[in-house]
């Protein structure tokens, strides 16, 4: 007799290679759309009520808390983006003096836990989910996007992925403007599968045929990760320069970066 999770808000994106091969999921989030914890109820846990309290990773600190009660048996749907939407903002604060910073309002990495309290008003459950972090981003994806309210196009994993599967800038246009004279940067996701790997962002020059003129490798802050970035795009150094193709790869092993305190994931390091 107990209220349990039956998913949690994140999506599959991919099996690994590997023998056994691994299922990889997406655990960032629009916090404008729908957030959702589903629960499975028991027909004894309908007269129960479910305390949950929201987490930021990292600092601890409680966000916000709700109690709810399911009155019914079955799958129980949690909607938590109400609770998280006042903590996010967007406000443009790219730096240009740097290849990429934080928009520091932009994304909240949270955990839950979860305390069934029974009708007797004695006996409690308590269940945490701190080992299972989750990211909230200020963003809203449109009805029936793939993968529903969950960013996965949008986040890299370190792993080669097929070209449908690499991520995507936040951009909604394929080919952005550039305008001589004016700075330009484009927003994507620095996602914590990156730990531990250089990021590497290719920046390549070409002419009106498209073909190259001069490609240039850039290695970014590592100490950006976990939030969504600012990318600066450099001004072509070319006269014939007609567009510039941008792209980000990864490199070679580090492990001089930083992560912030308290969190948990596989792979981590912390530097003091």
């Amino acid at each position: 007799m107990a209220i349990t999770i039956s998913t949690r808000p994140r999506e599959f994106y991919y099996n690994t290679d590997d023998s056994p091969s691994v299922a990889v999921y997406s655990n960032w989030n629009a916090v404008w759309n729908p957030l959702v914890y589903t629960f499975n109820v028991l027909t004894a846990d309908i007269e129960s009520s479910l305390l949950i309290r929201i987490y930021e990773v990292g600092t601890n600190t409680l966000l916000a808390s709700q109690t709810r009660r399911p009155f019914k048996a079955g799958l129980w749907d949690v909607d938590l983006s109400p609770s998280l939407k006042g903590y996010l903002f967007s406000a443009y604060s790219a730096d240009f003096t740097v290849d990429n910073n934080t928009d520091a309002g932009n994304a909240l990495t949270f955990y839950i836990t979860y305390t069934q309290l029974f009708d007797n008003g004695d006996d409690q459950i308590f269940n945490s989910e701190q080992t299972k972090p989750i990211v909230a981003c200020c963003s809203a994806k449109q009805f029936n996007d793939t993968y529903g309210s969950n960013m996965a196009q949008y986040v890299p994993f370190g792993n080669e992925l097929t070209e449908d599967k690499k991520m995507k800038f936040l951009t909604s246009f394929e080919n952005p403007v550039m305008w001589i004279g004016y700075p330009i940067s484009l927003s994507f996701i620095y996602s914590t599968n990156l730990i531990g790997v250089e990021v590497i962002k290719t920046e390549v020059e070409e002419n009106i045929n498209g073909g190259t003129l001069l490609s240039t490798d850039t290695t970014l802050d590592p100490n950006r990760i976990g939030k969504v970035n600012y990318l600066k795009i450099g001004t072509p150094s070319q006269t014939n320069t007609k567009q510039v193709t941008v792209s980000l790869k990864t490199g070679a092993t580090i492990s001089n970066y930083y992560v912030e305190d308290g969190y948990v994931d596989d792979g981590y390091a912390q530097i003091n």
